[in-house]
Order: C-alpha cells, then structure tokens, then sequence
C-alpha cells in the first residue's frame, strides 16, 4: 500500500503524506480488517502444509462449554494424535497485542482443541503458535507465562519478526504480504 500510494501521489501531483492521510480511515473499515485477516491465516496455513501438516484447515470450531471457539489454522499428522493450531492476529506494526488474546487462545481454544480431539483418554500433542503482526508488549509476554499448559502443549507467542522467520523462503511473497498487513 505504501508503494502504490507513492505511485499515486507522484502521479497525481499530491504528496505521499496527503495521500497516507487520505487512506488512513481505511485502516480500520471492516472490510480491509477482514481482508487483513484472512491474507494472515492463509499465510499460516501456507506455511503449515509446506512444514509438513495434513489436512490443514482454516476456521476450525472446537466446542468450549456453551458455546465454541475457533481455531484459525489447524492441521495434523501421525494419524490425528499430533496438531498445529495458529491463532492469527493482524494488527499493526505499532499496535501492541491485547494480553485477553493471548490468554484466551491459551487458556480456553486450545484446551478446548485438546478435550474435542483426545481419544480413549489420550491427549494429542499440539504445537500452539499465536501469530500477530503487531507488537508482543510486556503485558502479553507476561499473559503468555502466566497460562499454564500441560505437558502434551509446546506454546509460541511470535510478533512480526518471529512470524517472519517462520515462514519458508520458498514462500517469499507470503513474507513481503506479511510485511504489508502489518503497514495497512
């Protein structure tokens, strides 16, 4: 976006400053938070079939009491006794991760993952990855220590350079989108 507003304001005669600030309502429209979103998942879920996961799904609902809770990228291996859940968060760059997310993807979706997928009283091993393009701040590390997770649970909590770094090189543009939903 940053590249294609210089584009416009040279073109136009408007400065890239007018034109940034022109586009800033558009940061939080609905439509291009949802796009945002679904570009970050679908990078996960990219990144989790190329690292070797089956059956790699988005948008999968677990039930959690009442009601359920959605894991946004989940895939498989060894016969469903090992998953994958990503929790994706497109923020900003410069917006620091709320720490209700990150308990919440801690301590209610992927417990729930495990009770809805054990079998015969064994637990399957989940890796649990939170993915956001915005800031890990002090208040979400320290959301992040403070959830406890079982032995069968190996927990990640990744701002944008992690996230970066888990992405495979063959999967360059994925990175450069990445980058981007982190501008917008």
């Amino acid at each position: 976006l940053v590249r294609v507003e210089a584009g416009i304001a040279h073109s136009s005669g408007a400065s890239e400053d007018d034109l940034a600030e022109k586009l800033k309502p558009l940061q939080s429209h609905p439509l291009i938070v949802d796009i945002k979103g679904k570009a970050l998942e679908s990078t996960a879920a990219l990144t989790a079939k190329v690292d070797g996961w089956e059956d790699v799904r988005l948008g999968v609902d677990v039930p959690f009491e009442q009601t359920t809770r959605d894991v946004d990228v989940l895939g498989m291996r060894y016969g469903e006794t090992e998953f994958r859940a990503i929790e994706c968060k497109a923020h900003r760059k410069n917006i620091e991760v709320p720490p209700s997310e990150v308990k919440k993807f801690f301590t209610e979706t992927i417990p729930a993952l495990v009770k809805a997928r054990s079998t015969n009283g064994v637990r399957p091993t989940v890796r649990a990855e939170f993915w956001t393009t915005g800031i890990i701040g002090a208040d979400a590390k320290r959301a992040f220590d403070e959830c406890k997770r079982g032995k069968h649970v190996d927990a990640y909590l990744w701002g944008l350079p992690e996230v970066l770094r888990a992405i495979p090189k063959s999967l360059k543009r994925s990175q450069g989108l990445v980058q981007s939903i982190a501008e917008i």
